[in-house]
C-alpha cells in the first residue's frame, strides 16, 4: 500500500492595514521601479562600454580610449546609483516591516482588551477620555504637569 503524506498546512498571518504601512509600502513600490530602471541603465551602459572596447581596436588610438574610459565611467557612475537605490529599497522594506509589525501589536492589545470584556465579563469604570481629563485636572490644582518650572 502506497503511504499518503499528510499536507503541511501554511500558518497564513493576517495583514494589518494602517496608514503607517500603507505609506512605507507605497515607498518600497516607488523605489523599486526606481531600482529596476537604475538596473536597466547599468545594463544599457555595460553595452556602450563593451561597443566602445571593440570600436577601440578599428579607430583612431586616442579617440577610441577616450570613448572606452568615458563609456567605463558612466558604467561606474549607473553601478554606484543602481547599488544606492537598492540600498534605499532594503532601507524601505525595512520601515515597512517595523511599521506592520507596530500595526499587528496595536491589534493584538486592542484584541486582548475585547477578550477581557467578553470573556471575564470586565467592563471599564472609566473610559479613556475621562481619564485623560481626570489626569489633567490634577495636574492643573497640583501644579505638577511636568511643564518649565517657574524661577
Amino acid at each position: 500500500m502506497a503511504k499518503v503524506k499528510a499536507k503541511k498546512r501554511k500558518s497564513v498571518a493576517k495583514k494589518v492595514r494602517s496608514p503607517a504601512s500603507s505609506k512605507a509600502n507605497a515607498a518600497v513600490a516607488k523605489l523599486e521601479k526606481a531600482s529596476k530602471a537604475a538596473a536597466k541603465k547599468v545594463a544599457a551602459a555595460r553595452k556602450k562600454a563593451v561597443a566602445a572596447k571593440k570600436a577601440d581596436g578599428k579607430e583612431k588610438p586616442a579617440a577610441s580610449k577616450k570613448a572606452a574610459k568615458s563609456a567605463q565611467g558612466a558604467v561606474k557612475k549607473a553601478s554606484a546609483s543602481a547599488a544606492a537605490t537598492n540600498a534605499k529599497v532594503r532601507i524601505a522594506k525595512a520601515r515597512a516591516r517595523a511599521a506592520e509589525a507596530a500595526a499587528k501589536a496595536v491589534a493584538a492589545k486592542t484584541a486582548a482588551a475585547a477578550k477581557a470584556e467578553s470573556e471575564l465579563k470586565w467592563q471599564r469604570r472609566v473610559s479613556f477620555q475621562e481619564l485623560v481629563s481626570e489626569m489633567v485636572r490634577y495636574d492643573l490644582n497640583n501644579n505638577d504637569f511636568g511643564g518649565i518650572e517657574e524661577v
